[in-house]
């Protein structure tokens, strides 16, 4: 999860040499605003806030105003018993480098969240934290709850979160991204121009995130189109304000 977000390779690749290109772009304004908003949520008052502020402005090659401050606040603010809470906590630390979340009291809470009458999410949650910590991690346990929780719920972003996960595990990912195409036909179009998932922008950046990094572990191109590919940024650039 520490990587840069797959989504930006999206629209690199669509504007190089193709026929078709998104109908608007980030411009040096909208990132400048987008910073703003970022540093706008330190101080520290949540965990989700600081995680998602922190990793926002690594990505616009920001540094992060009052770091040390912000780390005595995630460690002080996680919720050692919820593992949303803890994954959140450990990625903000981690992409800090250098904060630590003491997770010792944790272990227990993340290996029972790990099981298939568990939500995709807390599965997702549990192993990312897991990973963040430092903790050992069962992949053949996590892939087997996976399976069992995906029976349960086949929506397109618990099958994003599920996407995360076999891209950070690795190994035989074939018949998780076999699953790309399924997912992605799903997408409601808009307008003949857009393309988006129920559940608005965050479930629609994670799942295209989510595609282009499993397609990155199996070392093949995602099973989107060049149209799909344009329609996705178009709808993600719709909504850069």
């Amino acid at each position: 999860m520490a990587k840069a977000p797959s989504i930006f390779w999206l629209f690199t690749a669509v504007v190089v040499g193709q026929a078709l290109t998104p109908s608007t772009f980030l411009t040096t304004i909208d990132r400048a605003r987008l910073k703003s908003v970022f540093e706008a949520a330190i101080p520290v008052t949540d965990v989700v806030n600081a995680h998602y502020s922190i990793l926002g402005l690594k990505l616009l090659n920001a540094p992060i105003p009052g770091a040390q401050e912000a780390c005595k606040k995630i460690t002080a603010l996680v919720d050692t018993s919820s593992v949303s809470s803890l994954y959140h906590a450990s990625g903000a630390a981690q992409a800090l480098g250098s904060c630590k979340v003491d997770g010792s009291k944790a272990k227990t809470v993340l290996a029972e969240a790990i099981k298939d009458s568990s939500s995709v999410a807390d599965i997702f949650y549990a192993f990312f934290a897991q990973k963040n910590l430092g903790m050992a991690v069962d992949n053949a346990k996590v892939q087997t709850a996976l399976a069992g929780a995906l029976k349960k719920d086949d929506s397109p972003l618990s099958y994003g979160l599920a996407f995360l996960v076999s891209a950070e595990i690795g190994g035989d990912v074939k018949k998780m991204f076999d699953s790309i195409e399924d997912i992605i036909a799903q997408a409601d179009e808009v307008d003949e121009k857009y393309l988006q998932f129920e559940g608005g922008l965050y479930a629609t950046a994670l799942v295209i995130d989510a595609a282009y990094k499993l397609a990155e572990t199996a070392k093949k191109a995602p099973t989107i189109s060049e149209e799909k590919v344009v329609k996705f940024a178009n709808y993600f650039m719709s909504r850069k304000h």
